[in-house]
């Protein structure tokens, strides 16, 4: 990925949770900071003021309320693309499942092509 070197100074328990996220995402380091900013700024200014008073004056458990409020908020975020995603393909097929089985494994094929799945795995 081509881009622009931007560095920061992390505290090391910042810096290893970075290392370890890139780890489990098969990603570099410099990516994964990189996807963890670009995400923060998505947020308005208020509410990376929010963010920022609630990790430092909440201490974990206010970090831990944070982490499942916003792992929510992305599955519903990736629930709502697929749901357009496959509402797509429906229209542009124009196939009329006949039962609730049916319509439930064509959303299961769906969703194995979209992540690059077979079909029979």
């Amino acid at each position: 990925m081509a881009g622009i070197t931007v560095s920061f100074v992390a505290d090391p328990a910042l810096a290893a949770r970075v290392k370890e996220t890139a780890r489990i995402d098969g990603v570099t380091q410099s990516q994964a900071a990189a996807r963890a900013v670009a995400s923060g700024i998505l947020l308005s200014p208020a509410a990376r003021r929010n963010l920022r008073f609630a990790l430092e004056e909440g201490g974990a458990e206010a970090a831990g309320d944070l982490a499942v409020a916003l792992s929510r908020a992305v599955a519903q975020a990736a629930n709502a693309v697929i749901k357009r995603k496959l509402l797509e393909q429906a229209r542009t097929a124009q196939v009329e499942p006949s039962s609730e089985e049916d319509i439930l494994d064509e959303a299961t094929l769906a969703v194995r092509r979209h992540l690059g799945r077979p079909d029979n795995a």
